[in-house]
Protein backbone atom coordinates (compact mmCIF):
# COMPACT_ATOMS: atom_id res chain seq x y z
CA UNK A 1 0.00 0.00 0.00
CA UNK A 2 1.30 3.06 -0.92
CA UNK A 3 1.35 6.17 1.23
CA UNK A 4 -0.85 9.31 0.23
CA UNK A 5 1.37 11.76 1.17
CA UNK A 6 5.29 10.84 0.55
CA UNK A 7 4.69 7.98 -1.59
CA UNK A 8 6.33 5.30 0.92
CA UNK A 9 5.26 1.32 0.05
CA UNK A 10 4.01 0.04 3.16
CA UNK A 11 2.41 -3.24 4.23
CA UNK A 12 -0.89 -3.77 3.01
CA UNK A 13 -1.92 -4.52 6.98
CA UNK A 14 -0.20 -1.13 7.89
CA UNK A 15 -2.28 1.74 9.55
CA UNK A 16 0.46 4.34 9.76
CA UNK A 17 2.94 4.82 7.38
CA UNK A 18 6.38 3.48 8.44
CA UNK A 19 8.33 6.79 7.01
CA UNK A 20 5.90 10.05 7.86
CA UNK A 21 3.02 8.87 10.15
CA UNK A 22 0.51 9.29 7.96
CA UNK A 23 -2.64 7.59 8.78
CA UNK A 24 -2.93 5.06 5.45
CA UNK A 25 -6.11 4.69 3.39
CA UNK A 26 -7.42 1.15 2.76
CA UNK A 27 -8.11 0.02 -0.61
CA UNK A 28 -11.92 0.10 -0.45
CA UNK A 29 -11.68 4.25 0.44
CA UNK A 30 -9.55 4.55 -2.58
CA UNK A 31 -11.48 6.24 -5.72
CA UNK A 32 -8.26 5.27 -7.93
CA UNK A 33 -5.85 2.10 -8.02
CA UNK A 34 -2.70 4.07 -7.14
CA UNK A 35 -3.02 7.08 -4.87
CA UNK A 36 -0.69 9.97 -6.08
CA UNK A 37 1.22 11.65 -3.20
CA UNK A 38 0.39 15.03 -1.24
CA UNK A 39 2.42 17.83 -2.54
CA UNK A 40 5.87 16.97 -1.36
CA UNK A 41 6.63 21.12 -0.49
CA UNK A 42 3.94 21.75 1.41
CA UNK A 43 4.49 21.13 5.50
CA UNK A 44 2.67 22.15 8.54
CA UNK A 45 5.19 23.89 11.01
CA UNK A 46 4.58 22.78 15.05
CA UNK A 47 6.55 23.24 17.72
CA UNK A 48 7.41 19.81 17.65
CA UNK A 49 8.21 16.91 15.12
CA UNK A 50 5.45 14.30 15.77
CA UNK A 51 6.22 12.41 12.54
CA UNK A 52 6.20 8.90 12.67
CA UNK A 53 4.54 8.64 16.36
CA UNK A 54 1.05 7.24 15.46
CA UNK A 55 -1.04 8.49 18.35
CA UNK A 56 1.52 11.59 19.75
CA UNK A 57 0.30 13.80 16.89
CA UNK A 58 -1.17 16.28 18.93
CA UNK A 59 0.96 16.73 21.75
CA UNK A 60 2.83 19.42 20.74
CA UNK A 61 -0.04 21.74 21.06
CA UNK A 62 -0.78 20.44 24.82
CA UNK A 63 3.15 21.15 25.58
CA UNK A 64 3.02 24.68 23.55
CA UNK A 65 0.29 25.47 26.35
CA UNK A 66 2.11 24.17 29.08
CA UNK A 67 5.45 26.60 28.40
CA UNK A 68 2.74 29.64 27.91
CA UNK A 69 1.04 28.52 31.56
CA UNK A 70 4.78 28.20 32.84
CA UNK A 71 5.28 31.78 31.32
CA UNK A 72 2.01 33.10 32.95
CA UNK A 73 2.99 31.66 36.53
CA UNK A 74 6.29 33.11 36.26
CA UNK A 75 4.78 36.55 35.82
CA UNK A 76 2.08 35.99 38.54
CA UNK A 77 5.38 34.88 40.60
CA UNK A 78 7.74 38.07 39.47
CA UNK A 79 4.25 40.19 40.58
CA UNK A 80 4.15 39.11 43.84
CA UNK A 81 8.01 38.99 44.57
CA UNK A 82 8.11 42.50 43.44
CA UNK A 83 4.72 44.59 44.30
CA UNK A 84 4.58 45.59 40.71
CA UNK A 85 1.56 43.94 38.45
CA UNK A 86 2.05 46.19 35.13
CA UNK A 87 4.88 43.13 33.90
CA UNK A 88 2.06 40.39 34.86
CA UNK A 89 -1.10 42.70 32.58
CA UNK A 90 1.39 42.78 29.31
CA UNK A 91 2.29 38.91 29.79
CA UNK A 92 -1.02 38.37 29.99
CA UNK A 93 -2.03 40.26 26.95
CA UNK A 94 0.91 38.72 25.13
CA UNK A 95 0.09 35.12 25.99
CA UNK A 96 -3.62 35.54 24.89
CA UNK A 97 -2.65 36.73 22.03
CA UNK A 98 -0.25 34.37 20.62
CA UNK A 99 -1.72 31.35 22.23
CA UNK A 100 -4.88 33.12 20.13
CA UNK A 101 -3.20 33.18 16.62
CA UNK A 102 -1.83 30.14 17.23
CA UNK A 103 -5.46 28.65 18.07
CA UNK A 104 -4.51 26.64 20.86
Amino acid sequence: MLCNRCGTKNEDQARFCRSCGHKLRSRADDSSEAPQPEKPGVEKTALFDTRGRGRAKGIGKYAEGFVYALLLLGGVGYGLWSGNYVPMYVLALIVAVVAGLRRI
